[in-house]
């Protein structure tokens, strides 16, 4: 992930259950802004044997709940687009 250097970043994680640790199974990258959190995820497939499967169901249910704690957290709103903004988005040749 790569961020310009005039942007703050708040907060760095590299794992959904220890805030100071990489995890051992999932990639995470999670890079927390002023007003956005920005969360890069990779998880293995679930493999052929029933360990590998397993490892795959604690991913997934690790990263359920760290996403059902985050979205609970309240975070700034961005501010509305105004009128001018949305009729020129509105009327920008699409690509």
């Amino acid at each position: 992930v790569l961020v310009k250097k005039d942007i703050p970043v708040l907060v760095v994680r590299r794992s959904v259950t220890e805030p100071d640790e990489q995890h051992v199974e999932g990639r995470v990258v999670l890079l927390e802004f002023a007003n956005t959190c920005l969360l890069n995820t990779y998880a293995q497939n679930n493999g052929w044997t029933m360990e590998s499967m397993r490892k795959r169901r604690q991913w997934d249910e690790e990263i359920g709940r760290f996403l059902s704690d985050k979205a609970s957290v309240p975070r700034p709103r961005f501010p509305a687009a105004s009128a001018a903004t949305a009729a020129a988005a509105a009327t920008a040749p699409s690509a």
